[in-house]
């Protein structure tokens, strides 16, 4: 279960550096 969850965490990490590096106007810069 622990690696499940870590690959979600993973997975959701993934997401917020994709909508940051695209520049999203209510995202602050990473």
């Amino acid at each position: 279960m622990l690696s499940v969850g870590q690959a979600q965490a993973e997975r959701a990490l993934a997401v917020v550096e994709l909508f940051t590096s695209q520049g999203c106007s209510s995202c602050p810069p990473a």
